[in-house]
């Protein structure tokens, strides 16, 4: 799926889902909705989904020091 494809129907700026898929911004609650409805999923997945890697990359800058 093309940046373009998804940001269209959520009527998120492209740049803005672009920035996401570099992992660069953060699923907030009104995005995990606006991606839930077009991709068919819940918000709770995609909020799971964003502290579940906020709490890897925790996890791994603790392990460094």
């Amino acid at each position: 799926m093309a940046v373009m494809e998804l940001a269209m129907p959520t009527n998120w700026p492209e740049s803005e889902i672009e920035k996401l898929v570099k992992c660069q911004l953060r699923i907030c609650a009104d995005l995990a909705i606006s991606l839930a409805i077009q991709l068919n999923t819940t918000p709770e997945f995609w909020m799971n989904l964003q502290s579940t890697y906020d709490l890897r990359r925790a996890q791994l800058r603790h392990a460094g020091s």
